[in-house]
Formats: C-alpha cells, structure tokens, sequence
C-alpha cells in the first residue's frame, strides 16, 4: 500500500489526501489486514510533467518549483519498481511492516 503521512497529526496541517491515506492505513492495520506499506516520496517523472525545465547550460535543465529553498525528495518510478519487486518477492521480511 503507498500510504502519506498523516499530516494533520504531525504538523496541524489539513491535507486531505495525506489524511485520507494515513487514515486507510490505520484502518487496515486496525483490522489486522495484511499489509506492507511504503510511504514514498514525490516521482520525477511527475515533477518533470507538471513544471517546464528550462536550458541552464549545454548539459543541465533546471525546473522552477515555488518553493522557496525547502528540499523535496524525490525519487524515480522505475527505482520504485525495484523497491516494490523486492517486497512482493520476500514477502514474509516484509509482511505487517
């Protein structure tokens, strides 16, 4: 399951997609469901959809992202493919966690 973080616990912040998510985990693991979760960070292959790169030089794009100075995680969809296989292949290490 691609759980978020329930951002209104941590930080007061009401975002309902990542309160909705966290609030479907907690249900499963209530539950007792099987279940494996990962909480993954932002896909660069989404970034580089939604905002225009722009040339900096002959061998580099920049992307402007409003976001004043704070980091950003992120990570590409095929290096979580690899993460994901792993998972689904030894599913018993990674079971309930």
């Amino acid at each position: 399951f691609n759980s978020k973080l329930h951002s209104y616990d941590i930080c007061g912040l009401m975002a309902r997609h990542l309160v909705a998510k966290a609030e479907v985990e907690k249900y499963m693991r209530d539950i007792n469901l099987p279940l494996t979760c990962l909480i993954l960070p932002v896909f660069y292959e989404e970034v580089c959809e939604l905002f225009v790169s722009r040339a900096a030089d002959s061998q580099r794009y920049d992307i402007d992202i409003p976001m004043g100075s704070t980091s950003l995680d992120m990570i590409s969809v095929e290096d979580i493919a690899q993460i994901v296989l792993t998972v689904l292949r030894r599913r018993d290490v990674y079971l309930y966690k």
